[in-house]
Formats: C-alpha cells, structure tokens, sequence
C-alpha cells in the first residue's frame, strides 16, 4: 500500500551532515576511492516502496530496484519486507546529494527503542564497524543538526510504518544482550532542545 508521504519535503527535513568533515574520504582511500557506504558491492541500499516509487514517478534518474541474477539476489528479495526494496544507485559521480535516499542519510546509525518501547535516540550501526571509521570514535563529533533531523525524520517513519519500530525495537534488545555479555556500553544520541548530542549510555 502507498504511502502519502511527500518525499521530496521530507528529504529537505534531513539535510544535516553527520559531521563538519568529509567523513567520505576516511574510508574512500582503502576502497578504490569510493566511500564503502556508497558501494553497492559492499552495503546494498533499501529504500521503502513508495520512496522507490516517487523517484521512479518523478524522473529522477537516481535510484532502481536492484535487478535479481543470482539465486541469493531472488532469496533477498522474496525475504525482504514488502514495504522495502533493494536498490542500487548510479555511483558517487552520478550522485544527487539532494536526491539521497533516507539509508543514505541514516547510514552510519539506527533507532534506538528502550525496554518500555520508547523511541529514544539513535545509536551507531556497530554491526559496520569494520567498514565505517565514524562508529564508537569519540574524536569524531556528531553534528547536533543531524540528530536532531535523523531523530525527527524516525518519528516520522515510525507514524507511517509501524513494522519499523517493532523491527528495530527487536534489533536494540538484541544489541543490549550483545553488549552485555561483551561488557560494553551502547552510545545512544539524543538531543534536547537545541543544545549538543548527548550520549547516553545503554547496557
């Protein structure tokens, strides 16, 4: 079922950096140039139907649904939930910073939904950490812009796709189990009012 959403508004909504720096040229130079978050080799972007459908609609030449030549592709596909669809992109040369799909500017970070199923912040994809330079570095300052965005435009999908927050309400209870037996601590950002992130930390 088609969403009402006006993607071309909510993709003004979240324009934020994640950060002041290139965060694109820490992981281009071991990756033949290319950003490992925009190499569709290595992290296949998901957009949601209607996301894919809207950018089909409007012409934008930016996004396609990943085509299935493998019988791994056609399991993937017949796995994935019927609200989202693999896509591939043109490539960073090719690329519509305005055009970006919402995984692009998630990426490097997910929700983070508490015990009581409360949406509180988001957290890093730590399962990518092997590949993004940005997840756990504490040199590296989140913009308090993004969070801000990134935890609006999630409040906004939760309304409209509420699998989404079972899902990552699922994933986070997993993550703090990981975490625990790893004794680690989880950074949750989160942002009140218009002050900096705050990372809270999560167990």
């Amino acid at each position: 079922m088609a969403t009402t959403i006006d993607w071309s508004q909510i993709y003004r909504r979240f324009s934020a950096p994640v950060t002041r720096i290139d965060c694109g040229a820490l992981c281009a130079a071991k990756n033949k140039g290319v950003p490992v978050c925009c190499a569709n080799s290595r992290h296949v972007p998901v957009l949601f139907t209607d996301e894919l459908r809207w950018h089909t609609r409007a012409k934008t030449g930016m996004w396609r649904e990943r085509p299935v030549r493998s019988k791994l592709d056609k399991k993937q596909a017949d796995e994935i939930l019927d609200y989202l669809k693999y896509c591939l992109c043109p490539g960073i040369k090719e690329c519509q910073r305005g055009l970006r799909s919402l995984t692009c500017r998630f990426f490097p970070f997910e929700p983070y939904i508490d015990e009581d199923g409360e949406f509180v912040g988001i957290t890093y994809m730590y399962r990518a950490g092997k590949d993004c330079p940005l997840i756990d570095n504490d040199a590296i300052k989140v913009n308090k812009a993004y969070v801000r965005q990134a935890m609006d435009v999630w409040a906004t999908v939760f309304d409209l796709y509420p699998q989404e927050l079972e899902l990552y309400h699922d994933e986070s209870r997993k993550l703090q189990r990981k975490f625990r037996k790893l004794n680690r601590v989880i950074k949750v950002f989160a942002v009140k009012g218009a002050g900096a992130p705050i990372p809270l930390s999560s167990r």
